[in-house]
C-alpha cells in the first residue's frame, strides 16, 4: 500500500487528501496516533472482501460507513438547512424543495405526501442542531 499516493476515479495516481482524511477520521474519534492502525484495518479487510466476493462495500465495516455518512452529512449540512427550513419559500427555494420531493419520488420510492413529512422530519432535526 503506497501511502502517498492513490487512484483516482480516472485511474491516475495522485497525493491522498491527509486533511480530509482525518475530518472523516475524527468523525468517529480516530486519532492522529491511531489513524494509521484504523487505515490498514480498512484496507485490509477491503481487500479480503474483494478477493471472497469481488467486490467491497463500504457499508461492511461499520466504523468507516458512520464515518462517511456524518462527513456527508457535515459536508451537505447547509444545503440540507437551505432546502428543508424555509417556511414560506420564494419561487427558487419552493423550486429546490420541489426537486428533493421529484427525487424522493422517483429514485428512492416515497409518495410526495411521504416526502414532504420526511423532510418536515429532517428540518425538525435540523433546527434542534443549531
Amino acid at each position: 500500500m503506497d501511502n502517498n499516493k492513490v487512484e483516482n476515479e480516472w485511474g491516475e495516481l495522485v497525493e491522498h487528501d491527509e486533511a480530509l482524511l482525518r475530518s472523516i477520521e475524527e468523525k468517529i474519534g480516530i486519532t492522529s496516533t491511531g489513524k494509521e492502525s484504523f487505515r490498514a484495518e480498512v484496507y485490509r479487510r477491503m481487500i479480503r472482501s474483494k478477493s471472497e466476493t469481488g467486490s467491497y462495500e463500504y457499508e461492511s465495516h461499520p466504523k468507516l460507513k458512520e464515518a462517511l455518512q456524518k462527513q456527508l452529512f457535515d459536508e451537505r449540512k447547509d444545503v440540507i438547512k437551505l432546502t428543508v427550513s424555509t417556511r414560506n419559500p420564494d419561487a427558487e427555494a419552493l423550486k429546490k424543495l420541489n426537486e428533493v420531493v421529484c427525487v424522493l419520488v422517483d429514485k428512492y420510492g416515497y409518495n410526495e405526501e411521504s416526502a414532504n413529512e420526511l423532510l418536515r422530519y429532517v428540518s425538525n432535526i435540523m433546527s434542534k442542531s443549531r
